[in-house]
């Protein structure tokens, strides 16, 4: 048993039947975005019970809650680094219908609820360059700047 589970995988668990209040990869995605652009820290105590219908998961060992948790820490670091030392390689993941379309919604949503825990710093902070360069990575909609999950 891996430690981690792929993206489409945590998707497909935390989204399930969409009746467990739980969010999918995409708005994990975006509230990583914002929590790492944020003009101060949100310890993962706050943000967590988001991703999990507002309930801190159980964190036994082997338990499939550990592994989402680490695969959510592990999307977390590596959009931390590549918005400080890369930024243009940033890449959301969004969405996508059986169309082929892409859906920024969800992403949009994870963003706005981080922003949603710390209101008062984003409403008094200027744009930092990581917020700005999460917004114009993006805001792009072309295929090959997003990496996806199946709706």
């Amino acid at each position: 048993m891996t430690n981690r589970l792929t993206y489409a995988e945590l998707d497909e668990i935390l989204r399930g039947t969409g009746r467990n209040g739980a969010i999918g990869m995409s708005a994990i995605d975006g509230l990583i975005a914002a929590l790492v652009a944020a003009p101060s820290f949100v310890h993962p105590d706050e943000w967590i019970p988001l991703i999990f219908g507002g309930r801190q998961p159980p964190l036994d060992e082997n338990s499939p809650e550990l592994r989402a948790v680490k695969t959510i820490f592990k999307r977390y670091n590596e959009v931390s680094e590549i918005l400080t030392d890369r930024p243009r390689a940033y890449r959301p993941i969004f969405m996508v219908d059986d169309q082929g379309n892409i859906l920024a919604r969800d992403w949009a949503v994870g963003f706005v609820l981080g922003i949603g825990l710390r209101p008062k710093q984003w409403g008094s902070a200027s744009c930092s360059q990581k917020t700005a360069r999460c917004w114009s990575r993006s805001s792009s909609t072309a295929r090959e700047s997003s990496i996806s999950c199946r709706k």
